[in-house]
């Protein structure tokens, strides 16, 4: 199988009408391995509120709601950059005309060689608080990811047409309607 390291991913989508105490999360990532331990991305979530965030996962995540509040119906864009021991999350609000770039370091204790950014993510995901907790998505009709692009180091953009979809199941073997596409070069 031949690797693509994706070192810049683009994505844009429109907040949908959420409601009720039901949690979701929409937003992309650049990931080392399919099994995505280490992400560095930046999204919107909701519980009961929307807020604008990056992270670098397993890190802490950075609330950036301040700089670039969410509302229901907003143009989102966000840009991942990957950088050899980092990177940098940038998320612009395009109906409120705000945005802010974040520099973030790797996980502590991450060698920064296994950084290899070989999974390109974009997700809309329900997401636990409370490890174990049976979790539900609020309806949020249809999420549709556009001015999509991966690209390499070199500037050469990675073809998304082989993503694919992927349902979640919860331990209780529901379903959740809440799936994610991942690219993987």
């Amino acid at each position: 199988m031949l690797y693509v390291i994706v070192y810049q991913l683009h994505v844009q989508f429109t907040v949908p009408n959420l409601s009720g105490t039901n949690r979701l999360s929409i937003w992309v990532g650049i990931g080392d391995t399919l099994e995505q331990d280490n992400v560095l991305g930046g999204g919107i979530v909701y519980n009961s509120t929307l807020k604008s965030f990056s992270a670098y996962f397993p890190g802490p995540v950075t609330d950036a709601t301040s700089t670039v509040p969410v509302a229901n119906g907003n143009s989102i864009t966000v840009t991942v950059n990957v950088a050899t021991a980092g990177g940098t999350v940038t998320i612009e609000n395009k109906t409120q005309n705000k945005r802010t770039t974040q520099t973030l370091a790797a996980p502590t204790g991450v060698d920064p060689s296994s950084l290899t950014a070989l999974a390109a993510d974009w997700f809309v995901q329900a997401y636990q608080v409370i490890p174990g907790q049976l979790v539900a998505t609020p309806n949020f009709g249809t999420v549709s990811f556009t001015a999509v692009t991966a690209t390499t180091k070199s500037g050469v953009n990675v073809p998304i047409s082989g993503a694919g979809r992927y349902e979640i199941q919860g331990t209780s073997g529901q379903v959740s309607r809440a799936c994610y596409f991942v690219y993987f070069g």
